[in-house]
């Protein structure tokens, strides 16, 4: 809203990027919905386009998502934002951007903003360097509340001209809580004012920050119901009822995992037979650089 005037949240599309530049978003998991993971598979996918995406994480933590990243420059936490600013004035020149949202690159200490990062010039600069030259790049904030951090990224991302390509201005429009409302929710939860509760896909206590008190929130609750495409990782408090589609998902597992998945990979035996069963297990290896 600060940078195109309309309450809606951008959409990412990592269908078809060449460089993913995440502060923390954990986009393999729920964060965004599926369709990010779904678009992070093609991306990676060297038949599509003969390409395979680069990922690149600058974050204080290393989470599942990232685990996967090309490369991890490990910042300050609350360090995102300065980053992400500074990179956003750096790439804004280099693909020579002279519109609407100048003033807001202007006012933009670079200086500040890149010693706050912790970060060598060099490293942000080699950054903001594979972000300009790639065919279509998208920044991600990550899930925090720091709006200002949303701000950047979406800066970042219009200027260096991937508005249309892996960010869309179509996504959602409905309404957006702020940070007060929820808290003011949470009160409500613990003082004994909330009968049943709802979590669509949402995490509560895995996702808000402890001083919160989410756990202490939800089991204040008289019923918690929780809706989710996967397991949520962090259960406490949560699923007062069983999910809807629980059995299905669990026969698909069940079949899944009888099914080789690769040289690595154990089988679960069949229902009849007298072996107790083991869980699939894939080994892998986890990169970091930078």
């Amino acid at each position: 809203e600060q940078l195109t005037g309309e309450r809606r949240l951008p959409r990412h599309d990592l269908s078809e990027a060449r460089y993913i530049l995440s502060f923390g978003a954990p986009f393999l998991g729920t964060w965004g919905g599926p369709g990010l993971t779904a678009g992070w598979a093609k991306a990676k996918d060297p038949n599509n386009g003969h390409w395979i995406v680069r990922h690149a994480l600058v974050a204080p933590h290393l989470d599942q998502t990232g685990a996967n990243a090309d490369d991890w420059f490990t910042i300050p936490a609350g360090a995102e934002v300065h980053a992400a600013f500074y990179l956003a004035k750096i790439v804004a020149a280099k693909a020579g951007y002279s519109g609407p949202l100048s003033p807001i690159l202007d006012a933009i200490d670079a200086g500040a903003a890149a010693q706050a990062t912790g970060l060598d010039t060099a490293e942000l600069d080699a950054i903001a360097a594979l972000f300009a030259d790639a065919e279509h790049a998208v920044a991600l904030p990550g899930a925090t509340p720091d709006v200002d951090l949303s701000v950047a990224c979406h800066l970042l991302n219009i200027v260096s001209g991937n508005l249309g390509h892996t960010v869309h201005a179509d996504g959602y429009a409905g309404p957006i809580s702020t940070n007060a409302e929820l808290e003011a929710l949470l009160q409500e939860m613990k003082d004994g004012k909330v009968g049943v509760l709802l979590l669509d896909d949402a995490n509560p206590v895995y996702a808000l920050p402890k001083a919160l008190d989410a756990k202490g929130a939800l089991d204040a609750c008289g019923m918690v119901v929780g809706m989710y495409r996967n397991d949520p990782s962090s259960r406490a408090g949560m699923n007062s009822l069983p999910r809807p589609g629980k059995a299905r998902s669990t026969r698909l597992h069940a079949s899944l995992s009888r099914t080789p998945l690769g040289r690595n990979a154990k089988t679960r035996p069949a229902p009849n037979q007298a072996q107790a069963p083991s869980s699939v297990t894939v080994s892998g290896t986890q990169r970091k650089a930078g």
